[in-house]
């Protein structure tokens, strides 16, 4: 089988876009060669962070899911499609519907292996990752004013 794919790119500032964008490709390029499939699209928001609104890159992929461009959407883990795990957790549910699968790759998540949008263990991981660092910032807050 030779699945119709897409992959989606996201940095979110400037400065981190060269880095963090040759990172990206670099683990789907790995992962389409590993695998296998032809890919149909490369969908690249610049400038977005992941817990605002989609960028307009987004928004065309998600038309390209409902025209059935392709079969498999392909992240290099699933920050890239939001680091909000309600808007995450809204936007798997959505590919889904449409009859998009999601392999987030460095997280090892593929929605054809999962019951719901989230596994319990990376809604944890999810979870730590977003409270952690507000964690450390009251800590902090707290060791200064004593």
């Amino acid at each position: 089988m030779n699945p119709k794919i897409a992959i989606y790119l996201r940095a979110a500032t400037e400065s981190q876009n060269e880095d963090a964008m040759a990172r990206q490709c670099h683990a789907v390029a790995a992962y389409v060669l590993k695998h296998g499939g032809s890919i149909q699209d490369i969908f690249v928001d610049r400038d977005g962070s992941g817990m605002g609104p989609h960028g307009v890159a987004f928004t065309d992929m998600l038309a390209g899911c409902q025209k059935k461009m392709f079969e498999v959407l392909i992240v290099s883990d699933l920050s890239r499609i939001s680091r909000d795990l309600v808007k995450l957790t809204t936007a798997l549910k959505t590919f889904n519907a449409l009859g998009v699968r999601v392999i987030g790759v460095t997280d090892g998540y593929d929605s054809a292996r999962t019951s719901g949008p989230l596994s319990p263990k990376l809604t944890h991981k999810w979870l730590d990752f977003q409270i952690t660092p507000r964690v450390r910032a009251q800590r902090q807050t707290l060791r200064q004013s004593k």
